[in-house]
């Protein structure tokens, strides 16, 4: 692959998960825009690359899949410089390029803390399946194993690169306090558990060592927070055990949703409506107190936007 494809690619990648302009005409806008732009331009790509003679074939293929896992842990190795930096200091007056939030609050660029969990659960994968794979790339004849300097060079730092790209990114995930992204890194680590028999046991060893080092920086963060801000902040094991804030438990919010359905059962709220339904609705019992774009349930959303025939 031409070096002048690669970054675009990786950037092409990366850039959608890190991108914080919101503007008119409406908040989403301009992020669905450049992650529209930047599908079409791998889409594009690929099927340039794809007419190449010498672009075709297993080594191709794998290239695709090493780019895509680097442009995915680029996107979480700097969402986790931006999440700590939103965790610890709130609104850093960085904006765009970091996007404001309060403090305790590691929302990333994403602007929601499962979204910003998901991606790092993503990065953590490809950083494994990176490690996975890598010796037998290494040991493997062919143009990918092809020892010049450079990529001896890239070779010798990918060890440290990765295991401190999977430090940020357990810290940074520690701190969006999301039971979502708990639950990811559980099952990644099982995943890798699995398969261990295909690769290496480095991967499972850093996959060990990364859930180690979440489990720590959830039980420290909160009080790391509290020490130096004054502001506790959600704890990750106080919202598994049910002790956070009660009007934001999904108990809430599914039963707000179940209200918006019997209003209107059968034709619903209508496409993309449900924040407006939640907002412009009185509720007989405790109210979903954060604002929402979602139901945090597929089947209820659907209910909600498009009646119960959905």
């Amino acid at each position: 692959m031409p070096f002048s494809v690669a970054p675009l690619f990786v950037l092409a990648v990366a850039l959608p998960f890190l991108f914080s302009i919101t503007d008119s005409p409406t908040g989403n806008f301009w992020p669905m825009l450049v992650s529209w732009v930047c599908g079409g331009g791998l889409l594009l790509m690929v099927a340039v690359q794809a007419l190449r003679p010498r672009a075709q074939g297993p080594a191709a293929r794998l290239a695709w899949a090493r780019l895509l896992a680097l442009g995915l842990a680029v996107a979480a190795a700097v969402g986790s410089f931006i999440g700590l930096i939103q965790y610890l200091v709130g609104d850093a007056g960085l904006a765009p390029w970091i996007h404001a939030s309060t403090i305790g609050q590691a929302v990333g660029n994403l602007r929601q803390r499962n979204q910003q969990a998901s991606l790092l659960s993503l990065g953590l994968w490809a950083i494994l399946w990176w490690a996975l794979h890598a010796p037998t790339w290494r040991a493997a004849p062919g143009p990918l194993a092809e020892a010049t300097p450079r990529r001896r060079l890239l070779q010798d730092m990918a060890p440290v690169l990765a295991v401190a790209a999977m430090a940020w990114m357990a810290l940074a995930q520690a701190a969006t306090a999301s039971r979502t992204g708990a639950v990811q890194w559980l099952l990644v680590v099982a995943l890798v558990a699995c398969w261990r028999r295909t690769g290496p046991g480095a991967a499972l060893r850093l996959a060990a060592a990364a859930l180690a080092l979440f489990v720590i920086a959830a039980w420290t963060l909160p009080e790391v927070l509290w020490q130096l801000q004054g502001v506790r902040a959600d704890a990750l094991f106080q919202r598994f055990a049910g002790d956070s804030h009660s009007c934001t438990s999904r108990r809430v919010l599914w039963s707000n949703m179940l209200t918006l359905i019997a209003q209107k059962t059968w034709l619903g709220w209508g496409w993309g409506e449900l924040d407006y339904a939640h907002y412009v609705t009185l509720f007989p019992g405790e109210r979903f107190c954060v604002l929402l774009d979602n139901a945090h349930n597929l089947p209820l959303h659907l209910a909600v936007e498009l009646g119960l025939p959905a």
